[in-house]
């Protein structure tokens, strides 16, 4: 692979840093490789690794947000002081960790290197090929 202009590592880093802005920041990486996939390799494999990275940690996030959801109303209605600000830091370190993950991603291809998610990188390489 040749060496990435410095757009395509711009566009690159940015599909990936997209992640703070929610199914809102997803939607312009999606834009980003709908539009540069054909003429950039690079941006082709880094926008839909943080496309899909990103897809899965908002559904993932989702699903812990809503399961503890009913704990924290539990813990309120039952008079335990500590569990919801336990559930609520457990779910913030989650996302912030979901976060600093895509930062990683957005480091890597600002220096235009190649990342790869961890256990969904591969999946990504063979399905969206």
């Amino acid at each position: 692979m040749n060496e990435p202009s410095s757009e395509d590592r711009i566009l690159a880093g940015f599909s990936h840093l997209m992640i703070i802005f929610s199914w809102y920041g997803t939607a312009i990486a999606a834009v980003i490789w709908i539009v540069k996939k054909d003429r950039s390799v690079f941006v082709k494999y880094s926008v839909k690794q943080a496309v899909a990275y990103q897809i899965v940690a908002m559904i993932i996030l989702r699903i812990v947000a809503f399961l503890c959801g009913p704990k924290v109303g539990l813990a309120l209605t039952l008079g335990g002081p500590f569990l919801p600000q336990a559930v609520g830091a457990v779910w913030a370190l989650a996302a912030l960790g979901v976060l600093l993950y895509g930062v990683k991603g957005a480091i890597a291809a600002f220096h235009g290197k190649k990342f790869r998610y961890a256990v969904i990188g591969k999946f990504v390489d063979n399905i969206l090929n």
